[in-house]
Order: C-alpha cells, then structure tokens, then sequence
C-alpha cells in the first residue's frame, strides 16, 4: 500500500454524503477502487493478525463494526451512482449532441453507461421514432392463441400501431426506399426503407402502389 492513506474512513463518510446531497454525479479518484481495497484488506489484516494481543477487544470489535460500515457506505454510493448513471444516458437518448463531463465517471462507469446509453438510443430508436413515422417497431409480433380444441398452432400476426389509425389510411409494405415527403394532410412522413410497414394516408398509398414503391396491407 502507498505510503499516502488516500481513503480513510471519514473520507468514504464524506463522498457518500457528497453523493446523497447532490443530484449530479461526484467526481471520485480515479484510483478509487484499488484506494479503497487496499483500505479494506488493512482493516481485515488488524482482524487476521496473529498478534491480536496488541489490540483490546473493544479495537477489534471497533474495527469490524467499521468493515460492516465501509461496505455499507460503498454499496450506497454505487446505488446512487448508478441511478444518476442511468437517468443520465435516458436523457442522452432523447437530447441529441447533449454534452456531459466525462471525468466525472471513473474507467468502469464509463463501459458500463455506454452500454446503457446505446441500449436507450436503440429502444427510442425502434420504438419512439419508427412510431412517430408510422413504421410498426421490428422485430415486434404478437402471439394469437388458438382457440381452445381448435387444434390449431399459434400463429403469429404482424401488431398494428394503433387502434386509433384513421380510417382512410392504410398499411403498406414498401419494396424500395423512399425518401421523407409532406403528406396532404401536412404531416411528414419517413424516410421509409425495403420492407418497412407504415400506415398512411389512402392517396399516399394509391400514389405509391402505382409508381411500384410500395404495396397495401389488406386488413
């Protein structure tokens, strides 16, 4: 261990404290975790010593009372940490080039929010987005049950977007891509690509049957 203590017990009280009280994240050492392991094993190491004699038994109770602290301090600041890590990439997703201070997540954190941001970025993605568009989400089918002693196998059918789609609009398939375009009633629509399934309005439709961009859905 280096000769500087750089975790102590007070300090890891006040970090979490830190933490508690703030609803951004706190900048932490970047050796932190090898800091407060090695802080760690000198605690346990008073417990494992052969010369126990060199401590009361009001030291060593002291000294396990304070293990059972530290891993409780640590656990919560990694809960806490963790929560504004996760709210954190839920708003990079919905706020496109949101800027944050990289150093305040240490080397791990940072893999791991990542991961997190991308998973966000592709369920807003494939499912806020292609919504908006009038795109059913892929991958997402529903399973109908047979009816009971029918005999039959679950088949799997294609979900609508809504329930609520008016009624002169109608699902296509599209065969090739097609660019974002202005529909009659004003609203944008796409850009749509081979095999997308949308809703649109019945003249959209008519327009792009017939010039071989897309085929109707029949309900």
């Amino acid at each position: 261990m280096s000769e500087e203590v750089r975790i102590t017990y007070e300090t890891l009280y006040e970090m979490l404290r830190n933490e508690k009280q703030k609803d951004e994240l706190q900048k932490l050492p970047l050796t932190f975790f090898t800091d407060v392991t090695e802080y760690l094993e000198e605690k346990k190491k008073i417990l494992n010593n052969e010369n126990k004699d060199l401590f009361t038994e009001s030291e060593l109770e002291k000294t396990r009372v304070q293990i059972n602290n530290i891993r409780k301090m640590i656990k919560e600041l990694f809960d806490r940490r963790e929560k504004k890590l996760i709210i954190l990439a839920m708003n990079m997703s919905r706020t496109e080039n949101m800027v944050y201070d990289k150093s305040l997540l240490l080397d791990t954190e940072k893999k791991y929010f990542v991961s997190i941001s991308n998973l966000f970025k592709s369920y807003r993605d494939n499912i806020v987005k292609r919504i908006s568009n009038g795109l059913i989400p892929k991958d997402m089918k529903q399973e109908v049950l047979p009816e009971e002693d029918s005999g039959e196998k679950p088949k799997e059918q294609v979900k609508k977007v809504s329930d609520m789609v008016p009624k002169d609009y109608k699902l296509v398939r599209f065969l090739y891509p097609v660019p974002k375009f202005v529909g009659p009633d004003g609203n944008v629509f796409g850009p749509y690509e081979p095999e997308d399934m949308a809703n649109l309005p019945e003249k959209v439709v008519g327009v792009l049957v017939r010039k071989g961009r897309a085929e109707e859905i029949e309900s």
